[in-house]
C-alpha cells in the first residue's frame, strides 16, 4: 500500500484532464438539443472506452455461432 500511496501522490496535480474544460463540456452536452446518453471526458477515457468496445466486439464475434444456437430453428 505504501508504494501505491506514493504513486498516487506523485501523480496528483499532473492529471491530463482540466476540470474547468470538463465542466464546460458537461454544460454544453446538457444544453444540447440532443444530449448524448453517455459523455466521455478526456482523451484517456475515450481511448479506454473504445479499446473496451473492441475487446467486446472480438469476444462477441468469437461466440456468435454458439449464441445464435439459443434461438428457435427458423426464427420461430
Amino acid at each position: 500500500m505504501g508504494a501505491q500511496r506514493a504513486a498516487l501522490r506523485a501523480g496528483t496535480g499532473k492529471e491530463p484532464g482540466d476540470p474547468a474544460r470538463a465542466a464546460t463540456a458537461i454544460i454544453t452536452a446538457v444544453e444540447a438539443a440532443e444530449p448524448p446518453h453517455r459523455l466521455l471526458l478526456g482523451g484517456l477515457a475515450q481511448f479506454l472506452a473504445l479499446d473496451k468496445l473492441d475487446q467486446l466486439r472480438t469476444e462477441f464475434t468469437a461466440g456468435e455461432t454458439l449464441s445464435r444456437r439459443a434461438d428457435f430453428p427458423d426464427g420461430k
